[in-house]
């Protein structure tokens, strides 16, 4: 039988990331482009590694499909400190199905800004009447 190494107990990492994207940034017929930018932050608790901080891109393609979204993305991640590489990377390959498309979350918008505005008339009439 073969062992693996295996990490101490003690030993902790984590990382965060956010960015912001622009969806879609373009489009070819079906398919979207998307691209973003942002920031990460790792912290380790290790001999063997070290936090560091930097700057993440995101690029990628889509395509809905029905109810069905698939996309291809590749991420770049500048370290700027620590983390071992300068630059990493990453693409991944997703298959998302879709709840609520764009034109119906609209649709129930709208429907809820005209409520409102009914009801704002219908307080602005009653107090016109009571004077």
């Amino acid at each position: 039988a073969r062992s693996s190494p295996s990490r101490p107990l003690n030993d902790f990492a984590a990382a965060m990331s956010a960015s912001v994207s622009k969806l879609p940034s373009g489009s070819w017929g079906y398919f979207n482009l998307y691209g973003g930018a942002g920031l990460h932050s790792s912290f380790a608790n290790s001999s063997s590694e070290s936090g560091g901080f930097g700057l993440d891109f995101i690029a990628g393609l889509e395509c809905n499909i029905s109810k069905l979204n698939l996309s291809l993305d590749y991420m770049p991640r500048l370290n700027l400190t620590g983390g071992g590489n300068f630059i990493q990377g990453g693409a991944a390959l997703s298959i998302r199905y879709i709840i609520i498309n764009d034109k119906v979350f609209k649709e129930r918008q709208k429907a809820k800004q005209k409520e409102k505005r009914k009801a704002k008339r219908k307080e602005f009439f009653e107090g016109i009447g009571k004077k």
